[in-house]
């Protein structure tokens, strides 16, 4: 039976795949498929990033049994044999969190994209108010997102220093993952405090 991580992880995956849908449904039905905008097709993506993110999650337990290079003793990881199956599964469930990860940073992004320059720039495009400092802040949006984003993937792909493979490596400690999650954490606050005071977009209010 599945149990109640799967069932929660696998439901709001369905309702966010209802709701693209229906959204998607919406735009197609009123302005047709060739007008559609930068944020409908990152709302397609966005979508397909959350069903990876989801499957990882659930393979890291389902397949791997939660285990990866982590929670380990240097005892424990010189005395592991590398053809054992425990350290086959700990490789490969590193990896797979390491794939988690970065899903999860990508779509973490591409919703803030959406919420901070898209619909602002979507908001100036439909109501054709061409008012420069609009423009500044949505480009500066822009930037800051995407700089942010390059930091944080960084942190997480670079976590274990060189070379990569040290990512999932049993022995030698590789060292410590906690620095993509201080940085991850320390963005996404840093950014939500940002954008997240920014009004709905009302492309049916003419001015």
């Amino acid at each position: 039976m599945a149990d109640a991580f799967t069932k929660e992880a696998f439901a709001l995956l369905g309702v966010g795949i209802g709701l693209v849908a229906l959204r998607t449904y919406a735009r197609w039905s009123s302005v047709g498929i060739r007008n559609f905008m930068l944020d409908d097709y990152l709302m397609l993506v966005a979508v397909v990033v959350y069903a990876l993110e989801t499957g990882a999650a659930y393979s890291v337990g389902a397949i791997y049994h939660g285990l990866a290079n982590n929670s380990m003793t240097d005892e424990q990881r010189r005395t592991l044999p590398p053809d054992s199956e425990q350290y086959k599964l700990r490789v490969g469930g590193s990896k797979l969190q390491l794939m988690g990860w970065s899903s999860y940073t990508l779509l973490l992004w591409l919703l803030k994209l959406l919420m901070a320059g898209v619909q602002d720039a979507n908001l100036l495009v439909r109501s054709r108010v061409g008012l420069q400092h609009m423009r500044i802040r949505i480009r500066l949006g822009f930037i800051f997102i995407g700089v942010t984003y390059v930091i944080t993937i960084t942190a997480i792909l670079a976590g274990c220093g060189a070379p990569f493979r040290k990512n999932w490596q049993i022995y030698p400690d590789p060292g410590s993952m906690s620095a993509p999650c201080i940085w991850s954490n320390s963005l996404d606050l840093t950014q939500f405090s940002l954008i997240g005071p920014r009004p709905l977009p009302a492309s049916h209010i003419k001015i």
